[in-house]
């Protein structure tokens, strides 16, 4: 028989229940029965936790270096790292400081011309309030006392003449009729007349002097008081107008004066602020890293005389205060991750080193691996413990625990063949391989789990029986 034909009939016989064996016995193992845990593992990098980007908080491009710490130097928390050149920033300090002097000089004498004018302004409202009260009071006087006294000594005027006119009419008719009677004489007569008509004249002056008094001095005198009295008034009202104005100007210089000193002083505020900002401290401890970045139409690292821009960050500090691990997933495993399951990791550089963490962040975008044959999940793992011989970028490997059983069966992934399509162990018992269809479940790559078909204690082979029966008969 030649040896395909005996491959042919090895074959066959394995289609049966019981396969008969090999001269020799083969290789098995034991069907292991107990706790099982899957994972994925899978090579990592590890980072810094964050980073923080050093940047010039000064205007612009001002600020000059004029010191560096060196790269790769380790750094604590607040240790000086660059130095920025304060001049320009000082020669500014001073210029505003002296204006903050004259600003400041310039609203104390606007409060203080505030306050004369306030205390003018209330010195003349209190003058002219008193030339209102005594113009209210001769106005007054005059009507209830000086014009009414002399209206009635204008009266009494008036009546004595009419008594002394009617004395002298009496005086006269007497004389007149003594005449008649022969008892008089012409002379006596005539000087009766003369003394009649200038008693006349008397009352007539006494009653025009009172028509006078009443109809045109005592009118006009009361017309002048109450002008007076309203121009009294009135100059009030003009003094408290203009007193208002005044103080609304130098309330508004005083306004003017105090946002000049308060924008000088917050002016003064910023820049020595910017003093203070050109010495640059460490925010966090850990290795500072320099950047590339466009220096003088070049792109490069940062040096002593260049001038760097405000926020455009120049240098990089790891916080290695907390690390994290980077890996890529293949697509065919990321299902099997989810956030916060356990991890181990073991740094290259230190085979020794055992890191526990856990999955922090599974990615949801996938990216192309090399050659294109697979997709990747970047996964990220917070470390839970941390070592000083750690650094970033270090590679690590590790390994994520997806799956824990208490009790499984479980097998070696060689030990699992496929019989058209379906799953199959060949238990080795009595000297020869027997076939045994199976149930499996989760593999980590190396064992499988066996649902169904086997037990623990059986040895089933590694090689399939077929093969091996076939190259112990050519």
């Amino acid at each position: 028989m030649s040896g395909l034909l005996k491959c042919f009939a090895a074959m066959a016989a394995v289609l049966g229940s019981a396969i008969a064996t090999a001269a020799d016995e083969p290789y098995t193992v034991p069907v292991e029965a107990g706790p099982f845990e899957l994972r994925v593992i899978e090579s990592a990098r590890l980072d810094a936790g964050q980073s923080i980007t050093v940047a010039s908080e000064l205007p612009s491009n001002q600020a000059k270096v004029v010191w560096l710490v060196p790269e790769g130097a380790k750094v604590e928390a607040g240790d000086e790292i660059v130095r920025f050149d304060p001049t320009p920033f000082e020669a500014e300090v001073q210029k505003l400081e002296q204006e903050f002097e004259e600003a400041t000089a310039g609203q104390i004498q606007a409060e203080a011309e505030l306050q004369l004018q306030v205390q003018q302004g209330r010195e003349t409202r209190r003058q002219l309030q008193e030339q209102i009260e005594l113009a209210q009071l001769k106005l007054q006087r005059l009507k209830d006392a000086d014009q009414p006294l002399r209206i009635a000594a204008a009266k009494a005027e008036l009546a004595a003449a009419e008594a002394a006119w009617q004395e002298a009419r009496q005086e006269l008719n007497s004389q007149a009729e003594m005449l008649k009677a022969g008892l008089g004489s012409e002379g006596q007569l005539q000087q009766a007349k003369a003394q009649e008509s200038e008693q006349q004249n008397a009352k007539a002056l006494a009653s025009e002097r009172l028509r006078i008094l009443r109809e045109i001095e005592i009118p006009s005198e009361t017309r002048q008081a109450e002008m007076e009295l309203a121009g009294r008034r009135a100059e009030l009202k003009h003094a408290v107008e203009a007193d208002q104005h005044g103080q609304a100007r130098q309330y508004a210089a005083v306004t003017r004066m105090s946002h000049q000193v308060e924008r000088t002083r917050q002016a003064l505020e910023k820049a020595r602020s910017l003093i203070e900002k050109t010495t640059v401290t460490a925010p966090v401890s850990g290795f500072v890293v320099y950047k590339q970045v466009r220096v003088a139409n070049e792109r490069r690292r940062v040096q002593v005389g260049d001038s760097v821009w405000n926020r455009h960050g120049f240098m990089v500090i790891p916080d290695m205060s907390t690390m994290v691990a980077d890996i890529d997933v293949r697509e065919r495993d990321i299902a099997k991750l989810a956030v916060d399951q356990p991890v181990i990791l073991r740094p290259d550089a230190f085979p020794d080193m055992s890191l526990a963490g856990k999955v922090g962040f599974v990615g949801t975008l996938a990216t192309e691996g090399a050659g294109g044959n697979e997709n990747l999940f970047r996964v990220r793992i917070l470390l839970d413990e941390l070592d000083a011989r750690l650094r970033p970028g270090m590679r690590a490997r590790a390994s994520v625990l997806t799956e824990r059983y208490a009790d499984v069966l479980r097998v070696p992934v060689e030990a699992v063949f496929y019989d058209q399509g379906e799953p199959v162990c060949y238990v080795w018992s009595g000297g020869r391989a027997v076939r045994q269809a199976v149930d499996i479940g989760p593999s980590d790559g190396k064992q499988v789990i066996v649902e169904a078909g086997l037990e623990a204690g059986d040895r089933v082979m590694l090689t399939d029986p077929a093969v091996a029966l076939a190259r112990n008969r050519e």
